[in-house]
């Protein structure tokens, strides 16, 4: 579930429709933090920030409506678990090489649903759950 930090932000400053770009861009920063610690040899919040890198993805994974896009649906899905496999990775062997492709990945997914949001408007909004 979303941590209800993210949630009141998004509430309060998005529309629906451009949450997942926001918690895209949530993730992005928290990988952000976790090369820094990578640099700084800082193990524990290396981990931290990609632990909730991955409890997002799971979120968005979870939330992802199949029914209003099944042709790229299992495109997505496949996407969030390659990203969740290299945040892991590189969690586990303290790997920057993996979080840069991860953060390529998560640059690209922030990217393509921030470009979405500005297609539909808010013609999605009613279907969109939370």
């Amino acid at each position: 579930m979303m941590p209800e930090l993210y949630r009141h932000i998004a509430t309060e400053t998005e529309p629906r429709h451009r949450y997942p770009a926001l918690v895209w861009r949530g993730i992005l920063k928290l990988i952000h933090e976790a090369l820094a610690a990578i640099d700084r040899g800082d193990i524990e919040t290396r981990h931290n920030a990609l632990v909730r890198a991955q409890e997002f993805i799971g979120w968005l994974d979870a939330a992802f409506r199949d029914d209003l896009l099944p042709a790229v649906a299992p495109a997505v899905h496949a996407e969030h678990a390659r990203l969740n496999r290299l945040l892991m990775e590189a969690n586990l062997y303290n790997d920057a090489e993996r979080l840069r492709q991860a953060q390529d990945g998560a640059l690209a997914m922030e990217s393509m649903w921030s470009r979405a949001a500005d297609l539909v408007g808010t013609s999605l909004e009613g279907r969109w759950s939370t």
